[in-house]
């Protein structure tokens, strides 16, 4: 075979360069994700506990009445914070995916040999390892669902306030935010555990085949 002429191989360190450079686009995307994921998570704290200060202090007083209303209140924030943490887990994964497959796969056929382009940390757990990382990280959503959820229960069941307008307005509200949470954990998980199956039977083919184990990123840009 030939060897490549001057101008393939600068052709070639071209696209490379393109696609290092969306790679660094994306990982920086994601990086602030997580950090407006870590924001609306402190931010929600800080909601939780000036509710549970505003509650103390509504029972210790005698206004019951004011304390349910107070209740019908906290979806209203908690809910809204749930769908944009919810939002940038999709997209934090819509990501990893494309970087695990798409521009791994188009880097790979490039080089001529097989790139990795996602963090490689998380292989080095044990599936247990793994498998705990990911409950952890969906316990995180209660944090959310308990505050959107548990006070149209409450309203629901223990109080007649929501019966009452503009209340059953709020209410309804409430009832539809809960809905929409639900919803978007169901879909955000199926999408997450999607991920995690693929990235273990890669990672699985990977370890059978050590002839195969892929290269990193910086010997792809080293390469070239």
């Amino acid at each position: 075979m030939d060897e490549p002429t001057a101008t393939e191989t600068g052709t070639t360190g071209d696209v490379l360069s393109v696609y290092l450079a969306k790679y660094g686009s994306l990982r920086a995307e994601t990086a602030s994700r997580f950090q407006f994921q870590a924001q609306t998570y402190n931010f929600l704290v800080v909601v939780l506990t000036a509710a549970i200060v505003a509650s103390t202090t509504l029972l210790g007083s005698g206004h019951g009445s004011q304390f349910e209303l107070l209740v019908l209140a906290l979806p209203l924030v908690a809910g809204p914070l749930g769908y944009l943490y919810l939002s940038n887990d999709l997209m934090i994964f819509g990501i990893a995916g494309y970087l695990d497959r798409e521009l791994s796969r188009d880097v790979s056929v490039l080089v001529g040999r097989d790139i990795v382009l996602t963090d490689a940390r998380l292989d080095h757990l044990s599936p247990r390892g793994r498998s705990t990382l990911a409950t952890l990280g969906y316990s995180r959503w209660l944090l959310f669902v308990v505050p959107t959820v548990a006070p149209v229960i409450y309203a629901a069941l223990a109080t007649d306030a929501w019966r009452e307008p503009p209340f059953s307005l709020q209410f309804a509200a409430d009832c539809l935010i809960a809905l929409g949470l639900l919803a978007a954990i169901w879909v955000t998980a199926r999408e997450q555990i999607a991920w995690r199956r693929q990235h273990s039977r890669e990672l699985a083919a990977a370890v059978a085949d050590p002839a195969a184990s892929r290269a990193t990123i910086s010997d792809a840009a080293g390469g070239t």
